[in-house]
């Protein structure tokens, strides 16, 4: 059984880390009054899977960072 996301398949305990990551890191974001974001969940799971997951993480690919326009 595996997960299937941006092009990798990865087992379903993976998945389910990377989630816990994701959304534990938005809650250390609220409780130290951060601007929430996407980039630091990311590098959080990146960052796991580099070291748990090294099967996984050599089959990520760069993507180009987008810069958001300030809203007025």
């Amino acid at each position: 059984m595996g997960v299937h996301a941006d092009g990798i398949t990865i087992d379903l305990e993976s998945y389910l880390f990377c989630c816990f990551i994701h959304e534990y890191t938005h809650h250390w974001q609220h409780i130290n009054g951060k601007r929430f974001g996407e980039v630091q969940t990311s590098l959080n799971e990146i960052s796991w899977m580099r070291q748990n997951r090294p099967e996984y993480a050599s089959q990520l690919t760069k993507v180009a960072v987008r810069k958001v326009a300030k809203k007025h």
